[in-house]
């Protein structure tokens, strides 16, 4: 059961659920290009409210785990009172990953998340101190003025892998 607090902090973090539709947008099409699998460990840096955590869930079942860190001490509440104890929520950032050992994930995303960072140096070696070997990252951000892109660029990356068009041509934004 969630508290109520005083300030309204957690209906701002139900109301940022609510207006995120964008973000669970680029979110979806991220988790699918990482192609999650069952049994997957799978990290969700800035998991907000824990809706994309909740889908990628489904994608690594029963056998696998979700775990999603945000510094918003009230979006964790509201995830861990939607999704725990399927999925564990806490307090954290990208930039000390500390309480997980290296080569712990299979998989690490930040959705909407990177551009908030402060040493986005420090966090990216952490998502790869705690990646395992072969593991796979993915990132993405919401910009207002152009649309979802990753799954343009995706389909222009394999033209470009498979000798259907230029890197010049094909890649740029």
């Amino acid at each position: 059961m969630i508290s109520t607090d005083v300030g309204g902090a957690l209906d701002w973090a139900r109301r940022y659920d609510q207006i995120s539709d964008p973000q669970f947008t680029h979110g979806r099409d991220l988790i699918d290009l990482l192609r999650l699998s069952p049994g997957d460990h799978t990290l969700d840096v800035g998991c907000g409210t824990g809706r994309l955590a909740a889908l990628a869930l489904d994608r690594v079942g029963p056998s696998g785990r979700i775990v999603g860190i945000d510094p918003a001490a009230e979006r964790i509440d509201l995830a861990r009172a939607l999704y725990a104890p399927r999925i564990a929520f806490g307090v954290g950032c990208a930039e000390d990953l500390s309480d997980f050992q290296a080569a712990t994930f299979d998989a690490v995303y930040l959705n909407s998340a990177f551009e908030w960072l402060e040493d986005k140096p420090r966090a990216l070696a952490e998502v790869y101190r705690v990646l395992k070997p072969g593991g796979r990252f993915g990132m993405s951000t919401t910009v207002r003025e152009r649309r979802n892109e990753l799954r343009r660029l995706l389909q222009q990356t394999n033209r470009v892998v498979r000798g259907r068009g230029s890197a010049a041509a094909d890649l740029r934004p």
